[in-house]
Formats: structure tokens, C-alpha cells, sequence
């Protein structure tokens, strides 16, 4: 069996599907990345065994944009049931932060085209154009030494 952990490898496991093994992919971008996954229309999603979706919204759009059968996919959502509650004195954070005057837009993870993130600057222009007044900080958290964020 081989699992691929984004759309992006449909085409890969398609390969491995040539050899009769087993597929099964992990689905959690959002229904437009899911339409820029592949410019070679040949590529069938419902050719891959089995899909993990994250969401209610991934299944739809599997289903209903893609054909793929109701029964190849298992929904499991991606967070912890858990919760935690941290003592953050947020106040404080936010002026530390140089924060405490603006309304925060955050992201948390790695910055990737996967999550949307290439995106933030357009919602910033829409934003300034309709609102003006807003005052408003982009703070994303994640990356890693060679590709990181600071407060836009």
C-alpha cells in the first residue's frame, strides 16, 4: 500500500496503482487547491483505493467535483479532542508583541501553498480597500530557520 499526504501526489500514486498496489490519499487542501492540482486532466482521482478526508467540505468536494465514490472515504477530522487552555496573560502578549492597538489575523503552521497562506496578501489589499480604518496585523507562527514570517 501507498499513502500520499496531499492532493499534490495523486499523480505519483496513480504511478503505483499502474503496478497493483494499493492507494490510499490523505486529502486536506480546500476545494480550490484541489482544482490547481494537476494542469493533465487524465489524472482521476477516483482511481486512487481510498481517500482520508479532513472535513465534511473535503468529502463534498471529492464526491461532487470529482466522482469519487462515497464509500472509498473515511472522514477524520485533524484535531485533538483534548483542549488545552494556557495561562497567557493575552494583554500582555499583544504589547509585547507591539500588537495592543490592532486586530490580529493569525496563522499558525507552515507557511505553504497547500494552506493558503499565499493568499494573505490579497485578503490585506481587500481589506485596505474596503476598510481603511481597520487596523489590523497579519502574525504567523511557524516556518523553520530558512523560511519564517514576522509580524506584517
Amino acid at each position: 500500500m501507498v499513502y500520499g499526504n496531499t492532493i499534490l501526489t495523486s499523480s505519483f500514486l496513480l504511478l503505483f496503482k499502474k503496478n497493483n498496489l494499493k492507494t490510499v490519499l490523505h486529502v486536506h487542501e480546500s476545494k480550490y487547491l484541489l482544482t490547481l492540482r494537476n494542469s493533465d486532466e487524465t489524472v482521476k482521482l477516483d482511481d486512487i483505493d481510498h481517500f482520508i478526508a479532513v472535513s465534511d467540505n473535503v468529502v463534498d468536494t471529492l464526491t461532487m467535483d470529482h466522482n469519487v465514490q462515497e464509500g472509498k472515504i473515511e472522514k477524520i477530522f485533524p484535531f485533538v479532542v483534548d483542549r488545552v487552555h494556557p495561562t497567557i496573560d493575552k494583554l500582555m502578549l499583544k504589547r509585547s508583541l507591539g500588537l495592543e492597538n490592532a486586530r490580529i489575523i493569525g496563522c499558525v503552521g507552515y507557511p505553504s501553498l497547500i494552506k493558503g497562506t499565499d493568499m494573505l496578501p490579497q485578503l490585506c489589499k481587500n481589506i485596505v480597500e474596503k476598510k481603511p480604518e481597520f487596523n489590523f496585523k497579519i502574525l504567523i507562527i511557524g516556518g523553520t530557520r530558512k523560511n519564517y514570517f514576522r509580524i506584517m
